[in-house]
């Protein structure tokens, strides 16, 4: 049996597993202990055992191999059912208990590799950003580049309904258009120039904003009076 989990600092949850006797019964634990291994952190002195964890691009599995003087610490992940990459994070000197760091201590920009993997996009025309093809326009280019420096590619779908997202008729939390979508699983991702609304914010994940807009209101203008416009911004305070 693996030892009893170990706790960091933060309280997370470590599975510190050197060895195992049997790859199916390790199979068995995994199955029953480590289903979210984006949620506790496991490492590893045996490769073959990856295979009995189920990985994400989030997963916190790590891999320890000692070599003559000094132990290399790796991580693994997998985008979607992508192939599992492993990157570098350091080195362990056991003698002098010293650990050398190898890459960034951002998870996020270590991981800038997606092994090739392709993701659904559920987008809608809004030229010029946008063109009818759904391939061409900024939103399109500037995905290419993202695309392209960490290595995955795109597959464009329509939105099913010409919609951009609103939620449904008497729905609380459903919504349509390609909100609805990525919301369902039915898409990965959408490149489109959406709005981040609260309600769409509790459905579904938004980047960092790739594109600001200004919207101005305008009233009628009477001689001799004054219109305060503070007063349409009232509720957002």
């Amino acid at each position: 049996m693996p030892p009893p989990p170990e706790h960091d600092d933060s309280g997370e949850v470590l599975y510190i597993i050197a060895n195992f006797p049997h790859q199916e019964s390790f199979s068995i634990f995994a199955e029953r202990h480590l289903e979210h291994t984006h949620r506790v952190s496991i490492l590893l002195r045996d490769s073959a055992l990856l295979n009995c964890l189920t990985m994400r691009l989030d997963s916190l599995v790590y891999l320890y191999q000692l070599g003559d003087a000094v132990a290399t610490i790796q991580e693994v992940y997998a985008p979607l059912d992508g192939p599992r990459i492993l990157g570098t994070l350091g080195t362990w000197d056991p003698a002098s208990r010293v650990y050398s760091p190898l890459a960034s201590d951002s998870m996020w920009e270590r991981r800038t590799d997606l092994g090739g993997t392709t993701f659904i996009s559920a987008d809608l025309k809004w030229a010029p950003l946008m063109m009818e093809d759904l391939k061409s326009g900024f939103l399109p280019d500037l995905m290419d580049i993202i695309s392209f420096g960490c290595n995955f590619s795109i597959s464009t779908v329509p939105s099913i309904d010409d919609k951009w997202g609103s939620l449904k008729s008497g729905s609380d939390v459903d919504f349509n258009g390609v909100v609805g979508m990525v919301q369902r699983g039915e898409a990965h991702m959408s490149s489109s120039g959406l709005y981040a609304g609260f309600s769409r914010a509790e459905a579904v994940d938004f980047s960092v904003p790739v594109l600001r807009d200004t919207v101005t209101l305008h009233v009628q203008r009477r001689e001799g009076k004054l219109v305060n416009f503070n007063v349409f911004m009232v509720r957002f305070i």
